[in-house]
């Protein structure tokens, strides 16, 4: 996953009083649907800026934006076994039982 803040910046960019520590499992609400919408329109305007605005033109983003997502979830959770959380803290974040969690991601557990 490639950022353009370094590690310690982002850490310091988080809202600590709003979120003392991250979430116990995804979330559904204002600032994720803020996110996905800056994600969605910066998007369509880098691909087809003359789109913007167009119901296909935004399904395109979103379904290229899960499909990227997708892709990372392996990467963040290999990270995650490699910073020592439980399968249990990381089935809660992909909203699946810790076993489920295992059996999809095996290949990035380091404890296996």
């Amino acid at each position: 996953m490639s950022t353009d803040l370094p590690i310690d910046t982002m850490s310091t960019c988080f809202d600590t009083e709003h979120w003392p520590v991250h979430p116990g499992g995804p979330l559904i609400d204002d600032d994720s649907a803020v996110a996905a919408e800056q994600a969605i329109v910066e998007l369509t305007l880098r691909r087809s800026p003359a789109s913007l605005g167009d119901c296909l033109a935004d399904l395109h983003a979103i379904a290229s934006l899960l499909a990227q997502l997708r892709r990372w979830i392996p990467a963040s959770v290999d990270g995650a076994r490699h910073q020592g959380h439980s399968w249990s803290a990381i089935a809660a974040q992909l909203a699946v039982t810790p076993t489920a969690a295992r059996r999809r991601h095996r290949a990035c557990d380091p404890v296996a």
